[in-house]
């Protein structure tokens, strides 16, 4: 009896220092596929959707309205205000470790300077910086408006995540 308890004893200190340790390593799995997002302009909404393709990189489309205002920068001069009332844009996404999004694509909008309304098609350059729970960016487009190279930049956009899956 005084074996067995010895040997019990044994085992039940020791056994735990000289054990091994499980050394599995379990890849972590990407947060999400697919992600609805809400942006918010002066006076103006976004709805859109993207799904990743590749590790940090996805791709999607956005619509939206309202009176966002788009300051335009011709070769020659700048133009007064404009407001655009709607938009539909294509784009490809890349995060750098969810702080830092760059998106780049094609918008099709609709612009009003107050007199009249006129349609362009604009390259669009994106930069969003992470908070908590949104992002908060810029953008800017290159197009060629009335035979003029023309730049066309937003103020802040809010980009808020509203269901991720």
């Amino acid at each position: 009896m005084k074996n067995l308890l010895l040997i019990f004893l044994l085992v039940a200190f020791v056994l735990p220092v000289v054990g091994q340790v499980d050394s599995v390593n379990i890849k972590k799995k990407d947060a999400f596929k697919n992600q609805l997002d809400l942006d918010v302009e002066f006076l103006g909404l976004s709805v859109g959707y993207k799904k990743r393709v590749y590790k940090n990189w996805f791709v999607g489309g956005r619509t939206g309205g309202g009176l966002s205002y788009v300051r335009i920068y011709f070769q020659s001069d700048y133009s007064e205000v404009t407001f655009e009332t709607t938009h539909f844009q294509l784009f490809s996404q890349y995060s750098i470790q969810q702080k830092i999004l760059i998106e780049s694509g094609l918008r099709y909008s609709l612009l009003w300077d107050g007199d009249s309304s006129f349609n362009v098609v604009s390259g669009t350059l994106s930069i969003y910086f992470g908070l908590k729970k949104v992002q908060v960016g810029v953008r800017i487009g290159f197009s060629h408006i009335d035979e003029e190279n023309a730049y066309l930049n937003s103020l802040l956009i809010l980009k808020i995540p509203l269901k991720k899956w």
